[in-house]
């Protein structure tokens, strides 16, 4: 939520919000600025807000998955199934060549099924990815982390089997007979 900040006083903040009046606990509001820009509030998971402590926690948590989270097996097997999946819809059994039969959706299916089905695993934080212990048990640090390693995996897997998929199509275009 963002709004327009009027004034700070008494622990709260005084604003706008889609042309409402709004005030808000100064324990709740992230970062803001009184010369009249955008100030963040960020919900937590329940009706409450997370407080500023709270906030910082949680992005630390996604720093460390941003910085220290692998996605190189991913990239490597994203790429992989888009590829073969393109070699194999272009192979003729018939005269076992490649790129002697139409391209169809279906070289799509196996990298498609892998990226969306990359996420059922849930990432977890190790001690060799942070050296505070004190973190791996921390809540607000290991869900911020779940959940870039989750956008870092789901995108470093989609990008690298479209990669794939567009070089065996683009193969296929170059070498066909």
């Amino acid at each position: 939520m963002s709004m327009k900040v009027d004034s700070v006083s008494n622990g709260f903040v005084f604003g706008f919000a889609k042309e409402k009046a709004k005030k808000i606990s100064s324990d709740a509001v992230y970062g803001y600025s009184l010369n009249g820009s955008m100030s963040y509030v960020y919900p937590d998971r329940s009706i409450d807000f997370l407080s500023i402590p709270q906030m910082r926690e949680f992005i630390y948590g996604k720093q460390i998955a941003r910085k220290k989270y692998p996605v190189t097996a991913q990239i490597i097997a994203g790429f992989s199934l888009g590829l073969l999946g393109s070699l194999y819809d272009t192979y003729e059994t018939q005269n076992s060549k490649f790129f002697h039969r139409e391209p169809t959706y279906a070289q799509f299916v196996a990298p498609m099924g892998y990226t969306l089905t990359i996420n059922l695993f849930r990432p977890k934080l190790s001690s060799k990815q942070t050296s505070n212990p004190a973190h791996l048990s921390n809540e607000l640090i290991i869900e911020g982390y779940i959940g870039e390693a989750r956008r870092r995996k789901f995108l470093a897997t989609s990008i690298s089997s479209l990669s794939g998929s567009l070089v065996g199509l683009a193969g296929y275009f170059i070498f066909k007979p």
